[in-house]
């Protein structure tokens, strides 16, 4: 007889695009410990010119190594995209806004993202043509759920960052952020494993 029950949910994934300070050796276990706790894929990556990836760093290599991960992803592994969720940390925010706003993805968590690479230094928009990781800009394409994280005690990206972008997101793709008091740039994790 046949089994007419419906076919078990499809696990998600999480394409995960990590911070500047970071290479995939280094994250390891924070990919492991998400993978056991949500009970995900996590497809991790090194930008180009990181970790054992050759190349040279650019915003633009930035997105095309996404899309590579993405393309694996969907046309090797066999994700459908609405089984991907996008990860960004930090740096990492730029490459997956930019992806979220160019593909049907099931989600985008921004943790400590910034709104744009040259706001992180300055407020003035003089040199507006030369600001990469435009995120502020990409957000409103963004056609998914969106979850920013962000520490309100962040001395990197100013939690402001994390304010901003939560402004932009689409009301019907708004989510409530966590934004967590008293937390810097790369502590936050210290008060996950506290859950």
């Amino acid at each position: 007889a046949k089994n007419s029950s419906t076919p078990p949910e499809r696990k998600k994934t999480i394409i995960y695009s990590h911070g500047n300070a970071a290479d995939l050796g280094m994250m390891f276990d924070r990919f492991l410990h998400l993978a056991l706790l949500l009970d995900v894929q996590v497809v991790a990556y090194d930008y180009s010119g990181y970790g054992e990836s050759e190349g040279s760093q650019s915003e633009q290599q930035a997105y095309r190594d996404i899309d590579g991960v993405f393309k694996y992803a969907v046309e090797t592994l066999n994700v459908p995209p609405s089984s991907i969720i996008v990860y960004g940390q930090s740096v990492g925010s730029g490459p997956s806004t930019y992806l979220a706003s160019t593909q049907k993805v099931a989600g985008l968590v921004l943790h400590s993202p910034f709104l744009s690479g040259l706001r992180v230094l300055t407020d003035n928009r003089c040199l507006g043509c030369f600001d990469p990781f435009q995120n502020v800009k990409r957000m409103p394409s963004v056609e998914c759920k969106v979850f920013i994280i962000h520490g309100t005690n962040d001395q990197e990206v100013h939690f402001h960052h994390g304010v901003g972008l939560q402004e932009q997101v689409a009301v019907e793709n708004k989510t409530e952020p966590w934004f967590v008091v008293g937390k810097g740039h790369n502590d936050i994790v210290d008060c996950e494993r506290q859950l």
